[in-house]
């Protein structure tokens, strides 16, 4: 099927190459010559008359930071581990500087012995992306730090204030003892609001990872008294893939099970088996939610005197699909139950 060409005798596919910063390119392995559209060289400034046509030549222009990873990346192609190639590198322009590629390819022939023949891809000019992602990310640091420099110092005049507030106890008189109780609540409060923001702003920053559930589990119970309760993991051994903060997820719901759950004498963890992935159990054997709280737990708004500790579970869940309810009976014991949906756990 031939291409239809428009007034300047350009294919459309031409056209809409230049237009999106794009370049096609194919490799003959055998001999290492790189045909390509003339955009691969443009978008750095060259003329395509005088750029490098082979692979090696190619190649050398990639940044040195970002040249033995590329080099794998088709390396891994190449050998079958990776079903394409695909790398993000800074590739020299034709001034000495360096812009962003993104390139993607893959086999399209094949010699009689099974042998690579050749490789077809494309080149994106993705650095306004990128050098945006930079910048946003550099206010972001910025931000951050400024966030906890005025979170310390908030902090140290809290811890200061209720310093003060303790000792005015000491010599409060009946008529001044109810007003100093209230400014020391209120002062608490302000201290775990102050702390809290320091959790949620972490929420996310941080490339999810994959993470043993058992070992959540202990480090966080390894953080809390547990005199007379006892703990049971019947965990199997998966691991989910989850936001670096996933352990704090189970240091809260041990925690509140702890603080709110009454004369409690067990905490136990399992598994479930559901249609669109597995649960993790959180079962306690104390007072258990409310009907009418079930749901308002997870709110922010619902917190007064208390931690933010289940509404920033909830954030933490959700950064990777998954999600947390309450499924406990009133007055026989809670039930928290972790969602995870496949793809987000793995057996090992």
């Amino acid at each position: 099927m031939d291409e239809k060409k428009g007034d300047t005798g350009e294919t459309h596919i031409e056209t809409a190459l230049a237009a999106g910063s794009l370049a096609w390119w194919i490799w003959d392995v055998a001999t290492g010559h790189v045909d390509y559209s003339p955009e691969k060289a443009t978008m750095l400034g060259y003329d395509p008359s005088v750029f490098p046509n082979t692979v090696y030549e190619i190649t050398d222009l990639i940044h040195p930071d970002d040249h033995e990873k590329t080099m794998d990346a088709m390396r891994d192609h190449l050998t079958g581990k990776k079903a394409l190639y695909e790398a993000e590198y800074r590739i020299k322009t034709v001034d000495g500087g360096y812009l962003w590629y993104y390139d993607r390819g893959m086999i399209t022939k094949r010699n009689p012995d099974g042998s690579p023949a050749t490789l077809t891809g494309i080149v994106i000019n993705f650095d306004p992306w990128k050098k945006a992602e930079e910048a946003i990310r550099l206010a972001n640091t910025k931000l951050n730090l400024l966030s906890s420099i005025t979170r310390h110092d908030i902090l140290n005049s809290v811890t200061a204030l209720l310093g003060y507030l303790d000792f005015a106890m000491e010599e409060a008189t009946p008529s001044t003892e109810e007003f100093i109780q209230k400014s020391l609540a209120q002062a608490k409060t302000i201290q775990r609001q102050i702390e809290f923001t320091r959790d949620y702003q972490n929420v996310g920053i941080t490339e999810p990872r994959w993470y043993r559930i058992r070992n959540l589990v202990e480090n966080a119970s390894t953080q809390l008294n547990l005199t007379g309760i006892t703990l049971e993991i019947n965990v199997p051994e998966i691991e989910c893939y989850a936001d670096p903060l996933i352990e704090r997820v189970f240091y809260n719901l041990i925690e509140n099970a702890i603080r709110h759950g009454g004369e409690i004498t067990r905490i136990a963890f399992s598994t479930r088996t559901e249609d669109d992935g597995i649960a993790i159990l959180c079962d306690d054997d104390g007072s258990g939610v409310p009907e009418d709280k079930k749901e308002a737990i997870f709110v922010r708004e619902y917190y007064t005197n208390t931690g933010f500790g289940l509404f920033l579970s909830r954030e933490i869940l959700s950064i990777t699909g998954m999600s947390i309810t309450e499924e406990g009976i009133p007055g026989k014991g809670a039930r928290f139950a972790i969602h995870i949906p496949k793809g987000s756990y793995r057996r090992i």
